[in-house]
């Protein structure tokens, strides 16, 4: 059941939050408490990576965010460091999160030769895949008229036992002939 109001009261308004996308503007945070730091050693190897990486502690997601720093596109989120499946999904960053990243980073060398190589796969694939289904397409278009096809072959080539009008003898008349 609706709640009753009346007309000559309007209803408030909650305030606006700060815009962190639709469905974020309706909840409230997640973390409540103090905000966890992460390791300082975890902070100073991400800085040796990339100085312009730096993480933070998200009270919308309840998890550690790492963020990129760009001159033109300005904070963008590079990674959301997720617990286990069987945890609750919080958990600090480590060593295999630094990991993560040097295999993702695109200034690598080793990275832009593999990304390279999958695309010649790639491409490779969808031509083979092209030709395949190419075949495939004729073989089915044929199929049923294979003994129509070579009728109408042997009758355009004047071989075997189609009858050409080109090649047909003329039955003799019967009765009178005249010459």
């Amino acid at each position: 059941m609706l709640p009753r109001v009346s007309p000559a009261r309007p209803q408030r308004r909650a305030p606006a939050r700060p815009e962190k996308g639709a469905h974020m503007a309706r909840r409230r945070p997640v973390w409540q408490g103090l905000v966890p730091q992460p390791d300082p050693g975890f902070v100073r190897k991400l800085k040796l990576f990339d100085p312009d990486l730096s993480v933070e502690f998200d009270r919308w997601l309840g998890k550690f965010c790492i963020y990129q720093t760009g001159r033109i596109s300005g904070r963008t989120l590079a990674m959301v460091i997720q617990g286990g499946e069987n945890s609750s999904g919080f958990r600090y960053p480590d060593e295999r999160d630094l990991l993560h990243l040097k295999a993702v980073d695109m200034h690598n060398e080793h990275v832009r030769r593999k990304m390279i190589d999958d695309y010649e796969y790639n491409v490779h694939q969808d031509q083979e895949y092209d030709k395949r289904k190419a075949r495939e397409e004729i073989r089915d278009a044929t199929f049923d008229d294979k003994y129509q096809i070579k009728r109408a072959y042997r009758q355009m080539m004047n071989d075997g036992k189609a009858s050409p009008h080109t090649r047909q003898v003329m039955p003799r008349p019967r009765g009178k002939v005249f010459k």
